[in-house]
């Protein structure tokens, strides 16, 4: 994928390179996505971090309320993972 190509998208078409998608099971992981997406300027990323108990959710929340490039972010809609994903917008 060239950089700047599905700048803004979320699908499963978008964002990043599938080998680079992943379940969030780590914070450096988060960290990793977040610094890629802003290296091939997306302006939009998707977290997935699962359904569960929110563990995983609080910290994915902690790490992007931390990061000056990321301008918010919220629960993906129901077609993009609902309340098991996260929508970031990048700066």
């Amino acid at each position: 994928m060239e950089p700047g190509e599905g700048r803004g998208r979320y699908s499963d078409h978008g964002c990043l390179p599938p080998a680079r998608r992943a379940t969030v099971r780590r914070g450096a992981a988060v960290e990793e996505y977040l610094l890629e997406g802003r290296r091939l300027r997306f302006k939009a990323l998707r977290v997935i971090h699962g359904r569960g108990i929110g563990v995983q959710r609080e910290t994915v929340r902690r790490i992007l309320g931390a990061r000056n490039f990321v301008a918010g972010f919220r629960d993906a809609p129901g077609e993009a993972g609902g309340w098991g994903a996260i929508i970031v917008t990048l700066r």
